[in-house]
């Protein structure tokens, strides 16, 4: 059985949330957007959660230090350069006993156990794979992260809406929530090699996928998990006040790079 860590990242400043609140401090049902996530992490088997923090940071390492306590450990992205750095961050904080491990956002409050279990699971079944990961298919906004596939579930690339090349690809209503699970072995790797060769110029998570995608590696796994916004609070508090959230799609106005 693999030995499991989970990373969260949750550094940015969610901007379109126009708050100088940290977005993943934002109150969804009486908690913190990233409380659910990294209880998700945590009941779905890993047996630590590194949470990577920036803007204010101080802030959402104290409230996860009282909500988890030794459970959490932090890592430090002192400046935004995208979430491909963000989890080389926090490749330093994963315990090196770890065999796998969960990369999660911390804006994601309907996940839900049983799809990250899932997401285990395919890791473990197929030594091969080298990141399962999980796209949805949505009405798709501009700026979303757009997911390549095929449709025996092997995965060829991801990429943000401003750097699709044609009307063919933009056609394409599969997109990237930013579920993963790769082995630590291959991420570790995979994350040095990261280049900025996109329009932000920033180091994209999903180049990892693409990655994998090249080596046979990648697989997909369908989901309806989406990011909440400052618009999409009110209708993700009434799924998380059931006695079981459902994980529903999100329109939203930002790709998951």
């Amino acid at each position: 059985m693999l030995s499991l860590s989970a990373i969260v990242l949750a550094a940015g400043q969610g901007k379109r949330m126009k708050s100088p609140l940290p977005k993943v401090l934002h109150q969804l049902a009486g908690r913190p957007l990233v409380y659910y996530p990294v209880r998700a992490a945590l009941e779905s088997g890993a047996s630590e959660v590194v949470v990577v923090v920036g803007h204010e940071g101080d802030q959402v390492r104290g409230f996860l230090a009282q909500a988890f306590g030794t459970r959490v450990v932090i890592a430090h992205q002192a400046e935004q350069r995208g979430t491909g750095h963000a989890a080389l961050m926090a490749m330093g904080a994963v315990r090196s006993t770890a065999d796998a491990t969960l990369i999660l956002y911390g804006d994601t409050p309907l996940l839900e156990v049983s799809d990250l279990r899932a997401l285990w699971a395919v890791l473990e079944g197929h030594p091969k794979r080298h990141s399962p990961c999980s796209p949805a298919r949505w009405t798709i906004p501009r700026a979303m992260a757009v997911s390549f596939g095929t449709r025996r579930g092997a995965f060829r690339s991801i990429r943000e809406h401003r750097d699709l090349c044609n009307d063919k690809e933009r056609a394409i209503t599969e997109v990237n929530p930013g579920v993963y699970a790769a082995r630590l072995s291959f991420l570790r790797e995979a994350l040095q090699g990261l280049r900025p060769d996109n329009a932000q110029k920033e180091l994209y998570l999903t180049d990892v996928v693409e990655a994998a995608g090249r080596a046979g590696g990648a697989i997909a796994l369908p989901t309806d998990v989406g990011e909440c916004g400052r618009h999409q609070r009110s209708g993700a508090a009434i799924r998380c006040r059931k006695p079981r959230c459902t994980a529903v799609s999100w329109r939203a106005s930002a790709g998951r790079g």
